[in-house]
Parts: structure tokens; sequence; C-alpha cells
């Protein structure tokens, strides 16, 4: 696994340098975030705490604040992976709120990963939150199943995507 981290760094760290070189903030700001998530795994705190918020401002800076909750996630995902509960939960706020004022992201869709991460975070920290995040999720994952006509990839797409399987399981747990 540190192997794929490692490839993981150097293919994000590849991506970051040619999209600064070119100038293309859109691109600078994707490899930041993805970066961001390799230093997750390499345990690399500070530099994905960085990270992120590089990605966070590049967003505000081009007008892409709808898109804002998924660095958020990455930070309380970091900050759980830290033991560091009551800052992850900060940014769980963050989400909670964001996806309450907007209800969508730029796919007019509620965003799955923030709200998986806010599951994982909120559970963590017994947050009596979890079951109500957890049923929004849940509802969300319904909506976006029923859309799926055919039913293999009905099934696949619930039980292959890790945030998906794990909405889906734990809903059907509580």
């Amino acid at each position: 696994i540190h192997e794929d981290l490692q490839s993981a760094r150097n293919y994000a760290e590849e991506g970051l340098s040619a999209a600064q070189e070119a100038g293309n903030l859109f691109y600078e700001m994707l490899h930041s975030y993805l970066l961001a998530y390799a230093f997750i795994g390499l345990k690399k705190w500070s530099e994905a705490e960085e990270l992120f918020g590089k990605s966070i401002e590049i967003l505000k800076k081009i007008g892409l604040q709808g898109e804002i909750s998924y660095r958020w996630a990455g930070l309380a995902s970091l900050y759980l992976a830290q033991g560091l509960l009551d800052q992850a939960v900060q940014q769980v706020d963050l989400i909670l709120d964001d996806l309450a004022a907007n209800q969508t992201n730029a796919t007019n869709q509620p965003a799955m990963l923030p709200l998986h991460t806010c599951c994982l975070v909120l559970r963590a920290a017994n947050d009596p939150r979890f079951p109500q995040v957890l049923a929004a999720a849940y509802n969300h994952l319904q909506n976006l199943a029923d859309k799926i006509q055919n039913e293999d990839l009905r099934k696949s797409f619930l039980n292959n995507i890790p945030s998906v399987s794990y909405t889906h399981l734990r809903a059907h747990e509580t």
C-alpha cells in the first residue's frame, strides 16, 4: 500500500507542477486536493492540511465555492485520521451548514462524499446528529440509485462504491 501511496503522491506532484507551470488554477486545485489525500495516507499531516487549504483558496478564487465541501470533507478525514475529533466535527459543521444552505453541489446533487465523511466523523465522535445525517445520506443514496435503470448497474453502484456501500450498510444496521 505504501508503494501505491507513494506513486499517487508522485503522480499528483507531477500534475501539480505541470498545472502551476501552465498557470491553470483549476488543475492546480485538483492536484493539490489529490496530493493532500496521498499525504493523509502517508501520514504527512501538515502537508495535507496545507494542500486542502490551498485547494479551498483556489476554489474561492475561480468561483467554485460549491465544491468546497469536498475539501472540508478532506480536512475532516485528515483530523479523524489523527484522532482530532473536535477539529473533525468543526469541518462537519461547515459541511452540514453548507448543504443546508445550498442543498446541492455543482452537479445539482447533494455531495455523497462529504455526507459519507460526516457520517464517519459523527459516528466516531458519538455525536447525536449521526442518525439524522445517516438517514439524509441514505435517502440521497436511494434517490441516486432509483435513477439507475439497469438493475446490474444499480446493484454495482450500491455495493461497490465505498461511500455508497458504507451508507447503505450502516442505514440497515440502525
